[in-house]
């Protein structure tokens, strides 16, 4: 029981106080040093303890909203795995028709079983560019151009996952210079004085084709090819 006197007034103030501000609408961190400044042991917001606690305080319908929100992924996928059509790349029932509709496909038509799960229509040196031509060998070579080592070898999966990625382009990694220095040594490369300002590779480099060795953007922009 409160004792009758100003200290009555003083505590009836101070649990009114702390009642408007826990259900007000200051964020949680606010809340929390206030709280934390007239009592202790106060749950971090962050914690584990408080996070169950905010839940219980919320509706199911907000529950499943905020748990979509916390597990929601941005992915990026590659086209014909985006449409199903696995069996543009791999063999499938469906493989040798779709090879055959046009004159360009049908030297691509793939003989035997068609039911192999995971048997590629044709060797991964040649099914990338069977689509993107633009970055073959022959192609960059009739128009005078240095190709890098990878696509040079036809190995688009060394930077590329060729169904999905959360990284846009399905890349592997989400900083060209982090996928860059997965095969280029940064220790040699990135202390020279071009590299030191710490920007991303493809700012200054094309990353299949080039006018020079260096694949540098300001000699050509691969973008702008066809």
């Amino acid at each position: 029981m409160i004792a009758p006197g100003p200290n009555k007034y003083i505590l009836y103030f101070l649990f009114l106080s702390i009642f408007l501000l826990v259900n007000s609408g200051c964020d949680k961190y606010t809340r929390y040093k206030a709280l934390t400044f007239f009592f202790t042991g106060v749950p971090h917001p962050d914690s584990a303890y408080a996070v169950r606690e905010e839940k219980t305080r919320m509706s199911g319908e907000e529950i499943l909203r905020k748990r979509k929100e916390e597990f929601t992924i941005v992915s990026y996928t590659h086209g014909p795995y985006g449409a199903q059509q696995c069996f543009q790349c791999h063999s499938t029932s469906q493989t040798a028709t779709f090879r055959t509709l046009g004159e360009k496909k049908g030297a691509s038509v793939v003989k035997g079983d068609q039911n192999v799960s995971g048997r590629l229509v044709m060797p991964i040196k040649e099914l990338c560019t069977d689509c993107h031509s633009s970055k073959s060998v022959n192609s960059a070579f009739s128009q005078g151009l240095w190709v890098h080592g990878p696509v040079s070898e036809g190995i688009c999966i060394t930077c590329h996952s060729p169904h999905a990625s959360a990284f846009p382009y399905m890349l592997k990694k989400g900083s060209s210079r982090e996928m860059c220095a997965s095969c280029h040594s940064s220790g040699l490369i990135m202390e020279t004085e071009d590299h030191v300002k710490g920007e991303e590779c493809t700012s200054c480099h094309n990353p299949h084709l080039g006018k020079t060795r260096f694949l540098l953007k300001k000699d050509l922009d691969e973008s702008l090819l066809n």
